[in-house]
């Protein structure tokens, strides 16, 4: 291979060069040949050509990914080139116009086009501006309409309105949203407003809550006068019922001891209620320990009382006649038998503390009744101190003395000694 050939092989370039050297040359001359006003102005067309097609195919895809791919700044930059291309459109028709030498059928389509564009403009324009200002009548109204409803509402006088209306009024503006302009002036205001509406409808709850608990609280009044007035009727029944039953008890004559024997519940809080006690005492007529229920005489004691009842009893069994109680200073029980009277003291222990009226009482006995008297003792351990003063017995034993007493006191004959003989009684008595 020859070095000329390698060299051809090294530089293959060089081909390329002569091409577009010849190309250059060419163009030089047809450019030299032509006029420079038509080369311009298909320039110009073409450049115009170029630029519209690149233009619609920019319009398409941003209008695409706009309006398809929701993307707000491709729709943005769709509208921009509609505008520019519009005004476009516009700009080259005035420029046509500008060099119209002939007439011809697409300067009429650009120009039809071109009065539509401006047509459209003109209406959007006016559009523009009458709907402006519809919106800005339309928001004056609102805002006049809001102020006065704010100011309707912050001259509310909150505490006439009922509980209700307070809270639709909260819920209301709780949610309620005022436009700026609307809400600066009053702002202050209203937000008093608004904590003036919370504290009255928490202040007329806590009103609510207290007249119900008034009412609650009357109610229950009301039904406890109603329980008191029924147990008072009832007490008054009860009461009128034991009050029957007292005086059948005791209609006769004046008991002061009665026997539970027989007797009803009822009958027995009859007789507790007026006053009297139950016991449980030796009888010395039933020779026995009975319960009964005992009204005290004055200050004596129930088994004072008791043993006066009994030895009444007692007496009534052996055809006494004339037995009386006394309260006095007298014996307990005085009686006559065989136109004689007897006398029974009941003692408890009490006159053994008082012994100068023990004294006394003894003395009277003895000038009143002589040897026809003697003490029924309540319990046995009183006997041995009473029997200093007198005859004494227990009431176990109260119905063997009372059987010698009467045979041995019938009218005495001359010559018998009375002492001598309350004596004997005694000493019968104490075995």
């Amino acid at each position: 291979m020859t070095n000329k050939e390698s060299s051809k092989e090294e530089n293959p370039l060089i081909y390329y060069a002569i091409i577009i050297l010849a190309i250059g040359l060419v163009a030089y001359k047809w450019l030299s040949a032509i006029d420079k006003t038509t080369l311009i102005h298909d320039v110009v067309q073409i450049g115009l050509a170029l630029t519209i097609i690149i233009w619609f195919f920019a319009t398409i895809i941003f209008g695409i990914r706009g309006y398809m791919l929701k993307e707000d700044k491709s729709k943005k930059i769709f509208k921009i080139l509609i505008h520019l291309a519009n005004l476009l459109i516009v700009a080259t028709f005035i420029y046509r116009l500008t060099l119209i030498i002939f007439f011809d059928y697409s300067l009429l389509i650009h120009g039809i086009l071109a009065l539509t564009i401006i047509l459209y403009y003109n209406f959007i324009i006016h559009w523009k501006i009458f709907k402006n200002n519809s919106t800005k009548e339309i928001r004056r109204t609102k805002i006049n309409k809001e102020q006065e409803e704010i100011i309707t509402f912050i001259n509310t006088k909150l505490e006439n309105l009922s509980i209700k209306e307070l809270k639709e009024k909260k819920e209301y503006y709780k949610w309620k949203i005022y436009t700026t302009e609307s809400i600066t002036p009053f702002l202050e205001s209203f937000r008093k407003q608004l904590s003036e509406l919370d504290f009255v409808i928490e202040k007329k709850e806590k009103k609510e809550e207290l007249e119900e608990l008034l009412q609650k609280k009357d109610a229950a009044k009301n039904e406890l006068e109603k329980i008191q007035k029924k147990k008072q009727e009832e007490l008054m029944d009860k009461e009128s019922e034991k009050a029957h039953i007292m005086y059948r008890l005791t209609h006769d004559k004046e008991e002061n001891v009665i026997v539970q024997k027989g007797l009803r519940g009822i009958e027995k809080e009859a007789i507790l209620s007026a006053g009297y006690k139950q016991v449980n005492e030796y009888c010395i007529y039933e020779k026995k320990i009975i319960t009964v229920f005992v009204k005290p005489i004055m200050d004596h004691s129930p088994t004072h009382t008791f043993l006066v009842w009994s030895t009444t009893r007692l007496l009534e069994e052996f055809k006494i006649e004339n037995i009386e109680t006394h309260d006095t200073k007298d014996a307990d029980i005085t009686f006559t038998h065989n136109n004689k009277k007897y006398a029974i003291e009941i003692e408890t222990g009490n006159l053994l503390k008082k012994m100068r009226r023990l004294e006394e009482k003894v003395a009277y006995l003895n000038r009143k009744y002589h040897h026809r008297w003697f003490f029924i003792v309540s319990n046995r351990n009183l006997q041995a101190k009473y029997k200093k003063y007198g005859i004494s017995t227990q009431r176990i034993r109260v119905w063997q003395l009372l059987e010698k007493m009467l045979e041995n006191t019938h009218p005495k004959k001359a010559g018998v000694n009375t002492k001598s003989s309350t004596k004997d009684i005694q000493k019968k008595s104490l075995k």
